[in-house]
């Protein structure tokens, strides 16, 4: 679980949306079976990101970069605590 990981890692998030299904639709489509799907809270709106952690920055932009050939969109890499504030409860 998201949570459970350590604040100090960094996320690379893939792909966002408001529900599930599409979530698990880019997941599957793209191949990405190992990557997580988070329920986030935005001022009270639900999102679902995929998101893949590392244990630092350097790990985290090389695989975005490998993301991005994979998917044919920017990766996003942020901090995983910036995410665990935004996990919903």
């Amino acid at each position: 679980h998201i949570m459970a990981m350590l604040s100090s890692n960094y996320a690379v998030q893939v792909y966002a949306s408001k529900t599930v299904e599409s979530i698990e639709k880019f997941k599957t489509d793209k191949g990405l079976d190992d990557l997580f799907i988070v329920k986030t809270d935005r001022s009270g709106k639900i999102i679902y990101v995929l998101v893949d952690v590392y244990p630092d920055r350097t790990a985290a932009n090389a695989a975005a970069t490998e993301l991005e050939i994979k998917t044919g969109s920017k990766p996003w890499v942020r901090s995983l605590a910036g995410l665990q504030e935004i996990v919903a409860k």
